[in-house]
């Protein structure tokens, strides 16, 4: 086979969108059309194609500080050449040139991988797998928890940029859009005390982020957030949101897949951990 050099790295377009799925879909990852076109249309993303095709591919999110990557794939039979290394120096060369700090989400595999790159541990998170429905419980007193309107965006962006520690309103934009019936939005002294959104993939329905200023309204709004729904759950919680963790474990949630959250030569994390109860997804930051 032919080496692979720097200058066959190519953007990866909307016209690669159903090789990319194909990635996904071989190692069993939840990302679908609509999360593929979304990261494409807010972030750069790049691939090595052969024989026209894209073989491998990975993308990088900028955001106002730190730039998150993800989907860095390889096509089964074009493994162990290096397509996949390349692809993640090639995002995180372009991101630093911007003055970004990158970050990403490591699997336990991947996690000394990245340390030899630079990349610091900030803290742990696992994805639990919820198979069955909830029902949700009255809201903490003084907390209204009603269904997010495309209105309350604007005040809603200005909620979550210092807890995400950066400005995501197209992402949440994006995310009401996608999936309604998991949007909720908890209201108490006529201000935001809490969030929630979701989206469907290809395997079940992705819950998050989750955001509040106390567990019980973030509790309250994932019970909401999973009541009715017909196929499985997935939320990525980080480990120190010991009540969020019970709470899963106690209607049967499972833990299916370990990550820890890195960011390249920095220790401190951008968000305040403390008030994310669920993320987006590893992809999404």
């Amino acid at each position: 086979m032919a080496n692979i050099e720097a200058s066959d790295i190519r953007p990866l377009g909307p016209d690669d969108v159903d090789a990319a799925i194909a990635l996904t879909r071989a190692v069993g990852w939840n990302q679908n059309a609509d999360d593929w076109r979304f990261m494409l249309e807010m972030g750069e993303g790049y691939c090595i194609r052969l024989a026209g095709k894209a073989v491998a591919t990975a993308i990088a999110l900028p955001y106002d500080d730190f730039a998150w990557i993800s989907m860095v794939l390889t096509e089964s039979g074009h493994r162990r050449r290096g397509l996949a290394t390349r692809l993640l120096h090639h995002c995180i060369a372009r991101m630093e040139a911007r003055g970004l700090v990158p970050g990403l989400d490591a699997t336990p595999a991947g996690q000394s991988v990245y340390a030899k790159l630079g990349f610091r541990p900030i803290y742990g998170l696992k994805r639990f797998v919820l198979e069955r429905s909830v029902d949700a419980p009255p809201p903490p007193w003084g907390v209204a928890i009603r269904r997010l309107q495309p209105q309350d965006l604007a005040e809603l962006a200005a909620y979550d940029a210092p807890v995400f520690g950066a400005d995501r309103s197209a992402l949440i934009a994006h995310l009401l859009q996608r999936r309604a019936p998991q949007a909720w939005i908890a209201r108490g002294g006529g201000q935001i005390v809490g969030y929630c959104l979701g989206r469907d993939g290809e395997d079940a329905l992705q819950v998050g982020p989750i955001v509040a200023d106390h567990a019980a309204i973030a509790l309250g709004l994932a019970a909401r957030a999973v009541e009715g729904a017909r196929r499985p759950v997935y939320i990525d919680c980080p480990d120190a949101q010991v009540p969020m963790v019970g709470w899963l474990g106690s209607h049967g949630a499972s833990a299916q897949r370990t990550f820890t959250r890195m960011l390249k030569a920095r220790s401190a994390p951008f968000d305040d951990a403390n008030r994310i109860y669920a993320f987006a997804g590893p992809e999404l930051g």
